[in-house]
């Protein structure tokens, strides 16, 4: 999954997986491939249909208790949108275009400034990560285990 951390401030673009330690080096070469494909060229048609049904179709999941509504409303304060602003949102959400999407993708998501950070088996994967570039170690209690490498 992916998504913008909305902020009053500009925030990150977060990109979060789990998958087996045997795969973790190409699913991270997969999310950096598909970060540079949407920043580089338009997406499909179909992908595009296909991402706007699911958040059309989730929306109202979105709502279903007080502290959800409540959340919405803080939004809407915290952000000075428009008091309608989720009311017409399934419908701005519907007319979002490939050319639109292809002009935020560029202008917020930098694959060239990615802060990766994996956990699971060090020896497993670290040399296959440093394709990313430099490493740094942790363990369990976030204290550096060695100084950075470049392998």
């Amino acid at each position: 999954r992916s998504a913008f951390d909305t902020r009053l401030l500009p925030g990150p673009f977060a990109v979060s997986t789990e998958v087996r330690t045997e795969v973790t080096v190409r699913a991270m070469e997969e999310i950096v491939s598909e970060l540079t494909r949407i920043t580089a060229d338009f997406v499909t048609e179909e992908e595009l249909r296909m991402v706007k049904n699911y958040m059309i179709g989730n929306f109202p999941l979105q709502l279903e208790t007080p502290q959800q509504i409540a959340a919405r409303i803080a939004m809407i304060v915290l952000y000075g949108l428009d008091r309608d602003y989720y009311t017409t949102y399934r419908d701005k959400l519907a007319a979002l275009t490939v050319e639109e999407l292809y002009r935020v993708s560029r202008d917020y998501i930098r694959p060239s400034d990615l802060v990766i950070v994996a956990s699971g088996n060090v020896k497993a994967i670290e040399s296959g990560m440093a394709e990313f570039g430099e490493i740094e170690v942790f363990d369990d209690e976030g204290e550096r285990v060695h100084e950075p490498v470049i392998l």
